[in-house]
């Protein structure tokens, strides 16, 4: 395997796709979460939809995530440079957890 010269390592590469698959499943619990909120008489409905909302945008970007990162590996040079800052963008967007508009 040839050196990446100017581009993302392949170690980096693979380490963004893994953490891409943790965020998509802690977007899963958050939006499982919502919606066992929603059945307690304790807390108002639409709070419970708000936070199933947010772990189904959290899944979301964190899909995106991974196809940055997958894109990463795929590439070399300046283009894996791109695909990785759009990763971390996708990540930043789905640590908040809302996709502001």
């Amino acid at each position: 395997m040839g050196s990446m010269r100017h581009g993302v390592s392949e170690k980096t590469a693979k380490l963004a796709l893994e953490h891409a698959e943790k965020v998509e499943k802690h977007g899963k619990q958050v939006e499982e979460r919502g919606k066992s909120l929603q059945e307690k008489e304790y807390l108002r409905k639409e709070h419970g939809q708000i936070i199933e909302e947010d772990g189904k945008t959290i899944q979301t970007l964190a899909k995106a995530f991974q196809e940055n990162a997958k894109t990463v590996q795929n590439t070399q040079g300046e283009a894996s440079y791109q695909a990785y800052e759009s990763a971390v963008d996708n990540h930043i967007k789905a640590t908040k957890g809302i996709a502001r508009k």
